[in-house]
This record gives structure tokens, sequence and C-alpha cells, in this order.
């Protein structure tokens, strides 16, 4: 593969395999805002005090469990839908390349290309 294509499978394979899991429910909500930019002044109250924002943990383990179950099983699903020994030919590769490029055309436009 050219260094572009790999570029930009690295691209759709985030997207369609870690982005869209899980960690969307773990994203939505409020997110807080910082005067300072460094959220040295934001802080969480709980019943036994305060947190600042740089010291919280944002994920529980129990979330974390759940994330990384859903990303296993998107990257297992994935993995078999290129292996399948019956017809892992190089146009069912390309199709499901395709599939996935067109999911991930925003992404593709507006994120930034990786770097090594």
């Amino acid at each position: 593969m050219d260094n572009d294509t790999t570029k930009r499978l690295s691209i759709i394979l985030t997207l369609n395999l870690v982005r869209n899991s899980y960690l969307e429910d773990l994203h939505c909500g409020t997110t807080p805002s910082s005067k300072t930019g460094e959220y040295d002044d934001v802080k969480v109250i709980t019943p036994y005090g305060e947190i600042p924002w740089n010291k919280l943990s944002r994920i529980s383990d129990a979330e974390m469990k759940i994330l990384m179950k859903d990303i296993t099983k998107k990257v297992y699903n994935f993995l078999n839908q290129i292996s399948d020994d019956d017809n892992n030919s190089q146009e069912k590769i390309d199709r499901i390349y395709r599939k996935l490029e067109f999911a991930a055309t925003t992404a593709l436009n507006t994120w930034d290309d990786p770097s090594l």
C-alpha cells in the first residue's frame, strides 16, 4: 500500500472501529469550560470533597471494560470480514474498503493526517 492509502485507511479504521463505538456514549454530555484554558479552575464537587478536573478520572473501570469489549468486537468482526477463507479476494477487500471509506468521508476531509 502506498503512504496516502495507509493514512486514509488508518482514519477509516479509527472512525469505524473506535470512534463509532461505546466511546460515543462516553463522549456525550456536558463538557466544562475553563477561563484559564488549563482547567485548573474547574473542579467536581462530590459528597466526599472536591476533585480538581486535571486529577479526575473521566472513565470508570466499568466503562473502560465496556469500551474495550466493544472495540475488540468491532475489530474482530472487521478482521473476519476481510479474512473469509471462501472469498478472500482483493475485490472483496476493495468493496469493504469503499464501504468504510464512504462512511468516513467527513473524517477523511476534516481529521489531521496521521504521522509516524
